[in-house]
C-alpha cells in the first residue's frame, strides 16, 4: 500500500513521511481525483473516506518520534499550566476535537500521564531550577501552613531571588503534607528537609511567615534565621481587631452578614435581585460573603453591599424582609467604614505584588496608613474614633519593619 502511495499519490505520500497536521494536501488539476472532485457538487455529503485518514487509522506517529513527543509535551503543560485534571484525555468531547486537529495523534492515557509525562516534567523543572538556585547567592522564603477543604494541613514554601540576569524571580519549592501536630519543633524540621533538598539552607537571608508564635520559634530559635513578620496578615489582624472593639462598625457586618447569607441561601431571592437589577438596569453582581481568613473580606463585603444597597432593599421589600433593610444612620456608618478600610485594601495589594520587592515599602505604607487614620475624620455626636484603626499593632509593626530593615 504504501508502495501505491509512493507511485501514484505523491503529494499524500509526502504529506504522510513528513508527519504534517494537513487533513487533505492540494491535488493538481491534472490528478483523476482532481477531475472526479470536480464533478461532485459542493451540497453532496462524502461518505468516502480520504486516503490520508485510512493511513492515520492504521499507523498513527510513532511512539518516542520527534511529531508525537513535542505534541506530548504540549498537552502535558497546557494540564499544568491551566490546572486541567489528568482526566481530560477520557473526555470524549476533548478526544474528538484533537481527533479532528491531527487524525494521527493518539492520546496518552490518563495513566501514562501521571506515571509518566507530568514526572518526567517535574524533574527536567526540578533540575533547571536547582541549577538557577546554585548560581543565587541569597534567597528570600516565604511560608505558610494552611488547611485544605478536606481539613488536610499543608506547608508551601517558595523562594525568591533574583536570577543572574537580574530578573525578580519566584518559585514555590514544595507544597508539603502536614501530618504531625503544628508544633514548633515538626515545623522546623520540615523546612529544613525542604531547605536542604534543594541546597539552599545556608543561602536563605530571612523567612517571612505569619506572626504565629510556632512558626516564629522555629524559624528563628530551631533554625537560626531571620524572621520577617508579613505585613499582610498584621494588617488583616489589625482590621479584625478594631473592628471587634468598634461597636457600630461591628454591628452593621453582622447585618450585611445576614443579609448576604440569606440571599446564598434563597434560590427565590436570588432570582428575585437578579430581576431586579434587570429592570432597574444595574450591572448583576451577587453579594460577597464576608469570610475571616480572607484578606479584606470585609472590606470587599461592605463595598458590594453599598454597590447594591438600592436593588437589595428593593428586593427585600418586595419578599417581606423590609426588617432586614439598613436605615439611615447604618448605611452612613458602612460608607465610613469602607472610607477608612481602602487605603488599608490597597496597602495589602500593594504588600502582595510578586514582581516587586516589598520589605522596603513597610515604614512607608505604615506612615501613610497612620496619617490617613489619623485624617479621617466622623462627625457623628457619639462618633466612631478612627484612632482604634491605630492601635497598638499598627505601632508594633513600625518597629518589626524597622528592626528588620536595620539588620539587615
Amino acid at each position: 500500500m504504501m508502495k501505491h502511495l509512493q507511485t501514484k499519490h505523491p503529494l499524500h505520500y509526502a504529506a504522510y513521511k513528513g508527519e504534517t497536521s494537513a487533513a487533505s494536501p492540494d491535488i493538481p488539476a491534472e490528478c483523476p481525483e482532481a477531475t472526479q472532485s470536480t464533478t461532485t457538487t459542493r451540497n453532496q455529503v462524502r461518505l468516502q473516506q480520504t486516503l490520508h485518514d485510512i493511513v492515520a487509522k492504521k499507523d498513527g506517529y510513532k511512539e518516542g518520534g520527534p511529531r508525537k513527543k513535542n505534541l506530548n509535551e504540549l498537552l502535558i503543560k497546557m494540564i499544568v499550566k491551566d490546572l486541567q485534571p489528568m482526566s481530560i484525555v477520557e473526555d470524549s468531547g476533548f478526544r474528538k476535537f484533537v481527533h479532528g486537529l491531527d487524525a494521527r495523534y493518539v492520546l496518552p492515557s490518563r495513566r501514562e500521564l501521571t506515571r509518566k509525562h507530568l514526572p518526567s516534567m517535574y524533574n527536567e523543572v526540578v533540575k533547571q531550577l536547582k541549577e538557577e538556585l546554585r548560581d543565587t547567592p541569597s534567597i528570600a522564603i516565604t511560608t505558610d501552613i494552611w488547611t485544605s477543604r478536606q481539613t488536610r494541613g499543608f506547608l508551601t514554601v517558595t523562594a525568591h531571588y533574583i536570577s543572574s540576569d537580574w530578573n525578580l524571580k519566584s518559585a514555590v519549592l514544595e507544597t508539603a503534607r502536614m501530618k504531625n501536630d503544628h508544633t514548633t519543633e515538626n515545623i522546623a524540621e520540615e523546612l529544613t528537609r525542604i531547605l536542604k533538598e534543594w541546597n539552599i539552607l545556608d543561602k536563605v537571608y530571612c523567612i517571612t511567615a505569619d506572626n504565629s508564635a510556632n512558626i516564629v520559634a522555629a524559624v528563628t530559635k530551631f533554625m537560626h534565621a531571620k524572621h520577617v513578620p508579613c505585613f499582610a496578615h498584621t494588617l488583616n489582624l489589625v482590621v479584625h481587631d478594631s473592628i471587634k472593639h468598634t461597636e457600630e462598625i461591628k454591628s452593621v457586618q453582622e447585618k450585611i452578614k445576614l443579609i448576604v447569607s440569606y440571599f446564598h441561601h434563597s434560590v427565590k431571592a436570588t432570582d428575585k435581585l437578579s430581576e431586579v437589577q434587570e429592570q432597574t438596569g444595574v450591572q448583576q453582581k451577587k453579594l460577597i460573603i464576608d469570610v475571616d481568613t480572607r484578606w479584606n473580606s470585609t472590606y470587599y463585603t461592605m463595598e458590594r453591599f453599598l454597590e447594591q444597597h438600592e436593588v437589595t432593599t428593593t428586593t427585600l421589600c418586595l419578599l417581606g424582609k423590609s426588617n432586614m433593610c439598613f436605615h439611615g444612620d447604618e448605611l452612613e456608618v458602612v460608607r465610613y467604614a469602607v472610607t477608612l478600610l481602602e487605603p488599608i485594601e490597597e496597602a495589602t495589594r500593594e504588600m502582595s505584588s510578586e514582581k516587586f520587592t516589598s520589605l522596603s515599602k513597610v515604614l512607608p505604607l505604615t506612615r501613610a496608613l497612620q496619617e490617613c487614620m489619623k485624617n479621617s475624620v466622623y462627625s457623628r455626636n457619639n462618633g466612631i474614633q478612627a484612632s482604634l484603626f491605630g492601635n497598638e499593632l499598627l505601632k508594633e509593626e513600625i518597629h518589626r519593619g524597622a528592626n528588620c530593615i536595620l539588620r539587615g
